[in-house]
Order: structure tokens, then C-alpha cells, then sequence
């Protein structure tokens, strides 16, 4: 009997699925923060549905495509079939090839839910348990590293049409991510300063995915998302939508990073005198977690009476990050040599 379980770190950051998994695993890899403080400066927000979706870049599953630290393969379910027309030999074939699986599964087969179509990362498996582990938010509705039998993982996985088939944006099918020990990246000064400006501007930088995807419209950028959020939480008020919290979150999830961010750039010389913002950042922090809390008991009990505060109080934060980023930004260093590309195919002289 066989088993392997890849590595897993509890992530930073755990709002959505993808964002939840990339952490995970570079974390548990190399925690190479520099590729991690050069991004997940910019948010954008829409409310099309009956929620309101906000993540660092448009279409959160894009992330892994475009983490240069990850390998990433995209097959279709009709070719696995054809192939090998077992999905438990497959997955345990690629986790002893070192790739996390990435792959909607309806996990009402395992959580006594009719019907659950969710996104999910397996990465291990025991056959002395017959249980692979995964990692997801609905077991325990947090981000947690779980077991799930055999019999009922290849039962969720058959259960799952193409229409059902969100991955990448419905293109669907079975992403394999493994971490490249061959990448690189250093800090990119010049993206991070462009991106703050992009932040406190609210530039809709779809542009920089054009060359793969078309831009969607409705959506808001940098400190407009605030507002998004806040409309969002008013039609919860008046009971035209219902409660969600990620949106909330991840605005606390960007003060956690942007404070983790601005230490490190101090400490290796790509800020000047940021103490005081760094301190200032902290506070809004501590208070984007109060929010999250006061939300949290909102929505457990129902009451909608407290979010008129959380509006209120979320209207000053983005007026406190709007003095602090404006401050920021004439402290930073851009280090154009910072970039530099070296290909490894060629051997050096």
C-alpha cells in the first residue's frame, strides 16, 4: 500500500479557494515572499449576483496561471478518461509526481449536502486509509486540511457536468499545479510602485490580462472597491441581498498583506522612513479585523441593525488608506536593475 502527501502550510491569507491554495503551497515550498509582496497590491470588486466577488485580480482562479512559481498543466476530464478512464489512479499518479490537483468536485456526496459544486485541492493520498487530502473552506466553513474517502471523492468528481465545470472561468476540466524549483523572482520595485498608484487612482487594470482574457465591465478598482463593498453591505441592510462575508475579509486580508509588505520593504531598503506608516497601516488593520468580527456575529445571528456602523466605520478606513497610500508613494525606491531575466537554456561563458 501506497501514500503521499505533498507539502501544505496554513496560508497567510484564505478568502477564496485559489488564493487560499497558492499561499499554501509556496509557503510550504519556499515562501518566497518576494513574488508575493510585488502582487496583491490592486482589488477589484463587482456585485453582478446576488454577492458581491472581490479578489486581487478579476477572475480569482487566474492566479495560478499567472504565478511564474508554479508549474501549471490544464487537462480535460474527456481526455483523462480516454487515457486511463480511472480518476483515482490518475490523481495519485500526479501527487507521486509531485502536482497538487485543483478540480471542482460536488462535495454533497461527502458533506450530506443533495448537491455542492465547489472547487477543491487534493494533495495527498493514503491507501491504507483509502482517503485523499484535501483542502477547502465548506468542510468546516474555514479554510482547512481534511480526508476524504476514496468512494466518495470519484463519486463527487463523476457527479460534475461540463456545465458544472467552473475551472478557469468554465473552461473546466483538471489543473495540475507543482511548485518549479528552477523559477525565480525578485522584489519588483517598479511593479509595486505602479500598482500602488493604480490602488490610490482606482485604474481598472484589466489591461494587463488582455492578451488572454477580455475585460468584463461593472467592475471597480483600488479604493473604489470600498464603495462596492458598501452598497453591497447596504442591500444586506435592506434585504435585497444575502449576508457573505468574503468580500469584508479579503479587504482585511489586503491590510495583513499590506503591513507584512511595507515591513519587509523597509527592512531590505525599498521604502524610506515608513515607521510611522507602518504603524498607522497596523491600526487599520486591527480595525478592518473588528469589522470582520462584528460582521461575522451579524450574520451567525441574522441582525442586520450593527451594519450601518460597519458602513460607516469602513468609509473612514478608506479615507485613513487614502492619506496613507498618497504618503507612501513618494517614499518608494524603484530599482530598475532589479529585473533582470537570465536564461538557463544558455550556458554562461
Amino acid at each position: 500500500m501506497k501514500s503521499k502527501i505533498l507539502p501544505m502550510q496554513y496560508p497567510a491569507i484564505a478568502t477564496w479557494t485559489w488564493q487560499a491554495g497558492i499561499f499554501s503551497i509556496l509557503q510550504a515550498n519556499c515562501n518566497n515572499v518576494e513574488w508575493i509582496y510585488s502582487n496583491y497590491i490592486q482589488l477589484v470588486a463587482n456585485s453582478f449576483s446576488n454577492t458581491c466577488n472581490l479578489d486581487f485580480i478579476p477572475r480569482g482562479d487566474d492566479s495560478f496561471l499567472t504565478c511564474p512559481l508554479l508549474y501549471t498543466q490544464l487537462i480535460k476530464r474527456k481526455l483523462i478518461k480516454s487515457f486511463c478512464n480511472d480518476y483515482l489512479e490518475f490523481i495519485k499518479t500526479c501527487i507521486d509526481q509531485d502536482n497538487y490537483i485543483y478540480i471542482v468536485v460536488d462535495q454533497g456526496c461527502f458533506l450530506n449536502y443533495d448537491t455542492l459544486p465547489h472547487d477543491m485541492i487534493i494533495f495527498g493520498y493514503d491507501d491504507s486509509e483509502e482517503v485523499v487530502h484535501v483542502a477547502d473552506f465548506t468542510f468546516k466553513n474555514k479554510y482547512s486540511f481534511e480526508k476524504v474517502p476514496y468512494e466518495s471523492l470519484i463519486k463527487s468528481i463523476e457527479m460534475i457536468s461540463e456545465k458544472k465545470d467552473f475551472v478557469l472561468d468554465f473552461k473546466g476540466g483538471v489543473l495540475l499545479l507543482s511548485y518549479d524549483k528552477s523559477s525565480e523572482y525578485t522584489f519588483d520595485t517598479k511593479l509595486v510602485r505602479d500598482s500602488f498608484i493604480e490602488y490610490l487612482e482606482c485604474v481598472e487594470t484589466t489591461d494587463r490580462f488582455r492578451a488572454y482574457r477580455m475585460p468584463w465591465r461593472g467592475e471597480t478598482y483600488g479604493l473604489q472597491v470600498y464603495d462596492t463593498v458598501m452598497d453591497f453591505l447596504a442591500d444586506i441592510y435592506r434585504h435585497k441581498k444575502a449576508f457573505d462575508y468574503r468580500s469584508i475579509h479579503n479587504i482585511y486580508s489586503h491590510k495583513l498583506l499590506m503591513v507584512n509588505r511595507l515591513k519587509y520593504m523597509q527592512e531590505n531598503s525599498y521604502i524610506r522612513n515608513a515607521e510611522n506608516i507602518i504603524i498607522e497601516y497596523t491600526k487599520l488593520k486591527e480595525q478592518m479585523l473588528v469589522l470582520v468580527n462584528k460582521f461575522l456575529k451579524c450574520m451567525v445571528k441574522g441582525d442586520v441593525n450593527t451594519l450601518p456602523q460597519i458602513v460607516d466605520s469602513l468609509s473612514k478606513i478608506k479615507n485613513s488608506e487614502k492619506e496613507l497610500i498618497t504618503a507612501i508613494i513618494p517614499k518608494l525606491v524603484v530599482k530598475q536593475s532589479d529585473r533582470v531575466f537570465i536564461d538557463k537554456r544558455i550556458p554562461l561563458i
